[in-house]
């Protein structure tokens, strides 16, 4: 079983903090004690998941994460090409054709290849 952690636009995760709340008074959404450390998960979403699904999953996209040492630009280009009747810009944030990318490398990327998005 695996613990999937979404932290959004605002989540934020507090290891060992002498602090239970944020600045707003929010309480942690999840709190892990483990033998000497405490984890605190705010403004976060969770769902269990099988373990199995989850590791099949990375490794069917881990040549589409631009994070991943696998990350292969052809097998990108094939993917963006399936996409042509949708803008640019929607494509790159599409997190099941591109895991790991967000404002700033879509940002760059399209200002980097002179894109209209």
């Amino acid at each position: 079983t695996t613990l999937r952690v979404h932290f959004g636009m605002h989540g934020s995760m507090w290891i060992n903090s002498p602090e239970r709340k944020q600045k707003d008074g929010a309480l942690a959404v999840l709190e892990i004690q483990l033998t000497n450390d405490l984890i605190c998960f705010f403004d976060s979403t969770m769902d269990v998941r099988s373990t199995s699904d989850c590791e099949q999953k990375v490794k069917l996209m881990e040549e589409l994460d631009v994070c991943s040492v696998n990350f292969n630009c052809s097998r990108v280009e094939n993917e963006l090409k399936k996409h042509g009747a949708r803008m640019i810009c929607d494509v790159l944030l599409d997190q099941t054709v591109l895991p790991g990318v967000g404002n700033i490398i879509k940002n760059e990327s399209i200002f980097d290849g002179s894109f209209h998005p």
